[in-house]
């Protein structure tokens, strides 16, 4: 007896291989999964200007990262008493404006030359409820806690979000002809709009995904909105607030991605990394032992057998640190 809804979910025309170059930006989705493939080795940049929710300012991420643009400490502004970007996540926030605009530089100058060589960029959309703050008279990507007063909030439209990304489409294909655009719509609730807003805001990022998916041959769709809310269709797949998926969900969400968009190398090569991480996090409890120093020896080997098959990963910092603990024996 089954007791849920599973759906088969059509296959993209391109697949994800292990050393592909991959960039991931928007809400949650690109945060978790691209976070997941990022420890796991897969050559990933995330979210370079920190969590991003709605589609216009993940677009003027993307252009930013097209041209380089740099920021200056003019384009920053001051509140209790920190220095912040109107378009980056609350991460990036400092005391100190020179750090701050050092950090966004450089991680702008990672995107562009990411973007530059990458196979896939996956996008994932939050929220089509932006905050435009009035005094400025432009979208921001976050708010930083500034007082409501200071802004409009306004739901997007399709045709804002389409002509935004077709003239941005049109840009990436001119920067890198060989790059493949993944869309998805986060799962996670956005309480702060009301229950029925945020299925008015989910249903216009589905219809945007969908005309830009039928208008673009390497766009495709995945899921993982639908995944989350109609094929498991349970509080328990949530945290406690009921709003965020939990790990569970995340890894099923996963999971998932990797049978539809991962050819049969990058199936394979994420399975032998994700037991190598198992042993690198593993916690000893008998440190000194021979059973102690064996396993040491066992995951410096599988470490060696992944780096002669798989040219392109990068292990030296790991096996350094096995070393140094071997070297403890002697």
């Amino acid at each position: 007896m089954n007791f849920k809804l599973e759906f088969e979910i059509p296959n993209p025309n391109f697949q994800i291989s292990p050393q592909n170059s991959i960039v991931f930006l928007g809400s949650c989705f690109a945060e978790n999964i691209g976070g997941h493939l990022l420890n796991n080795k897969f050559n990933c940049l995330v979210n370079p200007n920190g969590i991003v929710f709605n589609p216009i300012s993940i677009c003027d991420a993307l252009i930013s990262y097209l041209k380089n643009e740099k920021i200056d400490e003019e384009k920053l502004f001051y509140h209790n008493n920190l220095w912040s970007s109107w378009q980056h996540h609350g991460s990036f926030s400092s005391i100190q404006k020179e750090e701050i605009v050092e950090e966004i530089n450089r991680n702008c100058n990672q995107a562009h030359l990411q973007l530059k060589n990458a196979e896939f960029l996956i996008v994932s959309f939050g929220s089509a409820f932006v905050f435009e703050h009035i005094k400025n008279n432009e979208i921001v990507a976050n708010c930083h806690k500034i007082p409501s007063s200071e802004f409009k909030k306004r739901i997007l439209t399709l045709e804002e979000i389409t002509n935004k990304f077709e003239q941005l489409l049109l840009s990436l294909k001119a920067f890198n002809p060989n790059l493949k655009l993944i869309l998805t719509v986060s799962p996670v609730r956005y309480i702060r709009d009301e229950l029925v807003g945020n299925n008015l805001s989910k249903s216009v990022l589905l219809q945007a995904t969908y005309e830009l998916c039928n208008q673009n041959k390497n766009a495709y769709y995945f899921p993982a909105y639908e995944i989350v809310i109609d094929e498991l269709r349970d509080y328990r797949f949530f945290e406690s607030d009921f709003i965020h998926p939990n790990e569970l969900a995340i890894k099923y969400v996963l999971k998932r991605f990797i049978e539809t968009c991962f050819d049969d190398e990058a199936k394979h090569f994420y399975r032998e990394m994700e037991l190598l991480m198992l042993n690198l996090n593993h916690k000893t409890l008998h440190k000194g032992t021979n059973e102690h120093k064996s396993f040491i020896e066992s995951t410096l080997k599988q470490i060696a057998a992944i780096e002669n098959k798989y040219s392109f990963v990068e292990l030296k910092l790991e096996a350094q640190k096995l070393q140094q603990q071997l070297s403890d024996f002697k």
